[in-house]
């Protein structure tokens, strides 16, 4: 009995040994993976900490704003651009323009443009340039010209309202012109020296000393008369602009001479542009005769324009009185 009470207890005293391995076994690694897992939260808390959240409700979003010539990246919680803005320190001034506007909803990587926009009024001077008035003078040679008299500068005081966008200026707006002095014309003198036989010619010279213009165009003029043989089977007399075609109406191209122009033509006299045709493009004239005959001896030539009045309706001869009225 002894010996067998005695080999129990061995066995049971080796499988107690064997029961202890065994747990040890399995309770060991639990704190190693325990470990692993929270290193690997913290890992991935960090990562998640760098990036930038994006929310569709509004918070953590990350935008651009430029202002002021820098380009910021900001991450914040906000609603609208405005919040943006506010948050970033970023003041409005009363003209300043915001893309997009403040309202709009922030979404993650929204870019925002601040433009800086002043509005100043300026005084400022202004040098008036003379206009150079032109007359026919017989007693130089044909084709020459001479300046009688240079002219001088006038000077005007302006109030000038000055958009400027981040520092540039994008317009200038003039709100009033007040005139210190006029400018004095300058005259040029273009030669017309012909022979008598060409003095004879109806129209060649005024009857009242020489015609002044505000420029002079060299120019193709042809004649035509009102009749059908000039215009045409359906001529009805009329011109383009509803005045009855005769002698002094002349025919120009809108883009050269404007309809309405009073003009001095070398060789026929004073006439009024107020027709137009199909064949008279760029520098041509067709000056209107009383006959067709009249037409047929004028035929083809070139001659000398005077424009003797500008579009805004000033006539020659207003300038050239202000002109002589300043030398006095």
């Amino acid at each position: 009995m002894p010996i067998v009470v005695v080999l129990w207890c061995s066995m049971m005293l080796a499988a107690k040994n064997t029961s202890n391995s065994c747990y040890d076994t399995k309770e060991a690694p639990q704190p190693a993976l325990s470990e692993t897992i929270q290193n690997t939260a913290e890992v991935s808390a960090t990562k998640t900490k760098n990036l930038p959240q994006t929310d569709t409700a509004g918070k953590g979003v990350l935008v651009y704003i430029t202002v002021d010539g820098e380009r910021r990246a900001v991450a914040l919680s906000g609603e609208t651009v405005m919040d943006a803005l506010e948050a970033c320190g970023v003041v409005l001034a009363p003209y300043d323009r915001v893309k997009p506007p403040p309202k709009t909803k922030l979404k993650d990587g929204m870019e925002i443009v601040v433009e800086r926009v002043q509005i100043t009024e300026e005084r400022c001077w202004e040098w008036l340039k003379p206009i150079t008035l032109y007359k026919f003078d017989s007693s130089l040679p044909n084709g020459t010209t001479r300046v009688v008299d240079t002219g001088k500068f006038g000077l005007a005081e302006l109030l000038v309202r000055v958009y400027r966008k981040d520092g540039k200026v994008t317009l200038r707006k003039v709100l009033s012109r007040n005139i210190i002095s006029q400018p004095k014309p300058a005259l040029v003198a273009v030669g017309v020296g012909r022979t008598q036989t060409r003095l004879a010619y109806r129209g060649t010279l005024p009857s009242r000393g020489m015609p002044v213009g505000f420029k002079v165009l060299t120019m193709i003029a042809t004649g035509y008369d009102p009749g059908p043989r000039s215009c045409g089977k359906y001529a009805n007399g009329l011109t383009a602009t509803g005045m009855r075609a005769r002698r002094g109406v002349v025919a120009v191209d809108p883009r050269v001479i404007k309809l309405g122009t009073r003009l001095y033509v070398e060789g026929y006299g004073y006439a009024i542009a107020a027709d137009t045709g199909g064949a008279i493009k760029g520098n041509r004239i067709d000056l209107c005769f009383d006959t067709y005959e009249e037409a047929m001896r004028w035929g083809i030539r070139k001659v000398r324009v005077l424009i003797l009045s500008n579009p805004d309706g000033t006539n020659a001869g207003d300038w050239f009185r202000m002109y002589r009225e300043g030398l006095e």
